[in-house]
Parts: C-alpha cells; sequence; structure tokens
C-alpha cells in the first residue's frame, strides 16, 4: 500500500483492491456480453435460414382471394410453409385478426404442443395474416375453432353441414386447397345460387 502524507499523519490508500474489483467487473461484463452477443448472433442466423428456405417460390400457383401487397408476399410464403407442414393452411380470412394474434404465439395449438413461432419470422405471419384477416368488435367473443366463426359463416353462406367445420373439410369443396387455392370449387358448388 502506497503512503500519503496529510499535514503530520500518515494514511495508507487502498489502490490495488480496488483496481482488482473494476478488473473483474470489467472481465465479467465483457463475458456476458460475449454471451449475450453470441446468442443473438444464433438466434439471427436461425431466423435468417427460415426466412431463406421461405423465399423458395411455393411448387404452385396462388389464388389467393385479397390482392396481397409484395412486401406481405415473404410472410404469405413463411405462413405456408409453417402451417401447411402440418396441416392444410386455412385462408386467414376465414378467423378474425384476433384469433390468429393468440394462434401464432400459443404453444398449445389445438391439444398439439408446437413450438411458437418467433421474431422475425413470427413478424412475417403476423403481418400477412393481419392484413388477410378482419378484426371484430371487441363485444364479440373471439372464436377459436372454424365452426364458430362469423367470418367463415360470411364467406360460406351456402354451406350446412351436420358434422362440424374443420380444415380437413375443405378438401370437399375447394379440389385445389393443398395448394393454396380456394378459389376452385367443386362442380356441386361452382354454380351454385
Amino acid at each position: 500500500m502506497r503512503q500519503e502524507h496529510v499535514g503530520q499523519m500518515t494514511q495508507p490508500r487502498k489502490v490495488g483492491r480496488s483496481r482488482f474489483s473494476l478488473s473483474l467487473v470489467t472481465g465479467l461484463l465483457i463475458v456476458a456480453l460475449s454471451l449475450v452477443g453470441g446468442w443473438a448472433s444464433a438466434q439471427i442466423a436461425s431466423a435468417s435460414a427460415q426466412i431463406a428456405s421461405a423465399s423458395a417460390s411455393p411448387s404452385f400457383t396462388l389464388a389467393r382471394v385479397d390482392v396481397l401487397p409484395e412486401r406481405l408476399n415473404l410472410g404469405e410464403q413463411v405462413y405456408l410453409r409453417e402451417c401447411s407442414s402440418c396441416h392444410i393452411a386455412p385462408s386467414p380470412a376465414i378467423m378474425p385478426t384476433q384469433t390468429w394474434a393468440t394462434l401464432l404465439v400459443r404453444a398449445d395449438h389445438y391439444g398439439v404442443e408446437i413450438t411458437p413461432l418467433r421474431p422475425p419470422v413470427l413478424d412475417l405471419v403476423w403481418d400477412y395474416v393481419q392484413f388477410s384477416s378482419r378484426p371484430i368488435r371487441s363485444t364479440e367473443p373471439t372464436p377459436t375453432r372454424i365452426r364458430d366463426s362469423q367470418y367463415f359463416r360470411a364467406l360460406h353462406p351456402r354451406v350446412e353441414s351436420s358434422q362440424p367445420f374443420n380444415l380437413s373439410s375443405c378438401l370437399g369443396c375447394h379440389p385445389g386447397v393443398e395448394q393454396y387455392n380456394f378459389r376452385d370449387l367443386t362442380p356441386e358448388w361452382d354454380n351454385a345460387p
């Protein structure tokens, strides 16, 4: 320890310990920032790989109902890739925006445990479904099933069924649904009044 002279008195000054503490804190901070930076880089690389694989053109021509702004094309492709890997990807128009807001972030997906989408992939899909769906009034209950959706009923005014609607039911009337084509209908519905 160094000694400083103050008047007649000599007082010890603690230099080594504070420098050691500062060095230790700085070192720990650098390690923590490196770990966070590495984790963030890995997340960005993973999301970039997902986005890049989604940007490959689908093997079919989309016959969407709404005209889609070009900025949402990638979101639509990611949506199709993510949702149709397990089931028919429904048109976002059949459910309200509030339903999609819940569906996209929940791990419990109709009784099946899934890995929810995360940003930036989630952001791309959310922008697409938000554009392609419609909000409901705050006083209405938010449907979680197709059969409860007023939008499904509005888009299918002539459809009546004793069976509950589900995504597999779409194939009965929309033969091109596996290619995300909801415009083409089976002959009995094609020119129905």
